[in-house]
């Protein structure tokens, strides 16, 4: 019973990293030991999977906010940002060629 509940434990717990086909592997275990029905077992794979599913988006999230965060923190510009600058620059450029051009008609 104990190995049961840590085996329980540990489907809840690694829910973010657990594959399918170990998800099924303690499932069937649980069955065997008469812990869960088949049917209760089908249902519990497919929760954990889309569990995981959900924690790895969330995880995933959360990383790329912290990577964002750390790189505005020490200065390092992104590539959305360099684009606009690019634009901004050439605008720039277009109106000072514009401008020369209308000195030298004078």
């Amino acid at each position: 019973m104990k190995e049961l509940l840590w085996k329980g434990l540990h489907l809840g717990l690694g829910a973010a990293t657990i594959g399918k086909e170990r998800a099924k592997r303690i499932v069937n275990e649980l069955e065997k030991k008469g812990a869960i029905t088949a049917k209760e077992g089908t249902t519990l794979v497919k929760r954990v999977l889309r569990e995981a599913q959900k924690e790895q988006k969330r995880l995933t999230k959360l990383g790329k906010q912290e990577v964002r965060k750390a790189l505005r923190e020490v200065g390092v510009v992104s590539l959305n940002e360099i684009k606009r600058l690019k634009k901004r620059i050439s605008r720039l450029q277009k109106q000072k060629t514009s401008g020369k051009k209308r000195k030298k008609r004078r």
